[in-house]
């Protein structure tokens, strides 16, 4: 693949794909800080805990 070898090439996405990772985790961070201010999304995220955990089960 031009002046990659296949490894470099995998390399690479896989470096791409954990930046792409670590940012999408930090993005999700803020966004859960600012949702957190309102009382609304505390019911809201504490019933989505709530079905998920029913569907671990």
């Amino acid at each position: 693949i031009g002046p990659f070898s296949g490894f470099e090439f995998i390399t690479s996405i896989h470096v791409l794909l954990l930046v792409a990772m670590a940012h999408f985790q930090f993005v999700f961070y803020i966004f859960c800080i600012i949702w957190n201010e309102s009382y609304l999304s505390k019911r809201l995220v504490i019933h989505l805990i709530w079905h998920a955990s029913l569907d671990i089960r």
